[in-house]
Order: structure tokens, then sequence, then C-alpha cells
């Protein structure tokens, strides 16, 4: 058996080499790069389940990083990269809402009413823990109310009048 000074340098060693290794074998990532930020994704996949007649979604671009700055979308004060409200009032936007919508951890307001929406209510909008406003009214949507929604602990206003939905949302 090898005395314990052999050892305790032969750690150190192959512990200096993993590590330098580590660093040659990685690839280096640019520094100008930013990070992805889910919220962009999650805005891109509404955007691309949304059809949106009048062209006013057109800010909403895979290039642009200012998500924050584009139409009906509002960013938190505190979280300024996160997403707390959706505000897409009377623009005949048709489709469904898809289930990515839940990914938008921070929001707290959705407010789509006035537009030509169909299906059924996603069951993820459940997931939102912050969600306290959420205005569908006016739509065609269809099916049966989430029981997730009741679920959200914050949701105080709810308005999906003017849809063929069944089902309640139950106040905990």
């Amino acid at each position: 058996m090898a005395p314990p000074e052999t050892l305790s340098s032969s750690v150190l060693v192959a512990t200096v080499l993993s590590f330098i290794f580590s660093f040659l074998l990685v690839p280096a990532l640019p520094l100008d790069r930013t990070p992805p930020n889910n919220d962009l994704q999650t805005l891109l996949c509404l955007r691309s389940n949304l059809s949106d007649p009048a062209g006013l979604l057109a800010s909403w671009k895979n290039d642009s990083l200012e998500f924050c700055t584009w139409a009906g979308v509002n960013c938190g004060k505190r979280h300024k990269s996160h997403v707390v409200a959706l505000n897409l009032d009377s623009l005949e936007l048709s489709g469904q809402i898809p289930a990515c919508i839940a990914n938008l951890t921070f929001l707290e307001r959705i407010h789509f009413p006035n537009n030509h929406l169909t299906g059924p209510i996603p069951y993820e909008l459940g997931q939102l823990k912050w969600l306290q406003y959420l205005n569908l009214s006016s739509n065609n949507l269809r099916g049966v109310i989430p029981e997730t929604l009741s679920s959200c602990s914050r949701l105080r206003i709810v308005d999906l009048g003017g849809n063929s939905l069944q089902g309640e949302i139950y106040p905990k």
C-alpha cells in the first residue's frame, strides 16, 4: 500500500487534471450572448398557435429579445424579464389557447376578450400560481371549465361569459 502522502498528492493531481480537461472539452459560450428566456419561447409558442389577421402581433418576432415591449405584453417591475400580464383584447385573434401559456410562471393577468378563440380552456392554466385575473369573455370557447382553475388560490376576477362553456370555478 502506498504511503498516505502519495495517495493525497495523486488525488490532488487527478482533481486538477480533470478540472483542466473539463474546460478543454466543454465549448466556450460567447460572452455577448443573452441566455435563452423561457418567457420569450412561450410567447412565440402562443403567437404560433394564434391567427392574427389584423397583424397586431407583428412586433412578436423571433429576433427580438425585447419581448417586454411587444404589443399586449407587460413584464414585472421586480422580475423585469418575466411576463406578468397579457392584454390581447379585441384583436380579432383566432385559434386555440395553447397549453404552453402555463410556462409564463409569473403570469397574473390574462385579458383576451372579444376575439374569435376556439376550443377548450387549457387545464394547464390551473398551474399558474400567481394568476389573479382571467377574462376570456366573448370568444367561441367550448367544453368544460377546467377544475384546475379552482386551484389558483389568487384568482379573484374571472369572466368567461359569451362562450359555450360548462361547469364552474369553485373558490377555495
